[in-house]
């Protein structure tokens, strides 16, 4: 993944992120006024990890792939829940 969005910022290509196919919103769609740029989408459903847990704060981070039961699951391990 790393070496995919580093080749896109060399090659100023537009990204867009997909993360599961949950958003019902047209998130994947470029902005009309992309017109010059090659357009890319990002699958991130394999990016799916708690990344941080801060106990006192009671707060989380999680990769941007992460679905709802996957998420509390993990953070359930941290006594965490939505």
């Amino acid at each position: 993944c790393g070496l995919r969005l580093r080749k896109a910022v060399q090659h100023n290509v537009c990204l867009i992120p997909f993360g599961g196919g949950t958003n019902v919103v047209g998130a994947v769609e470029p902005d009309p006024s992309e017109t010059k740029r090659m357009i890319v989408t990002m699958d991130m459903r394999r990016m799916g990890r708690l990344l941080a847990v801060d106990q006192e704060s009671k707060t989380a981070v999680f990769e941007a792939g992460v679905l709802g039961p996957a998420l509390e699951e993990q953070l359930e391990k941290h006594g965490l829940t939505l």
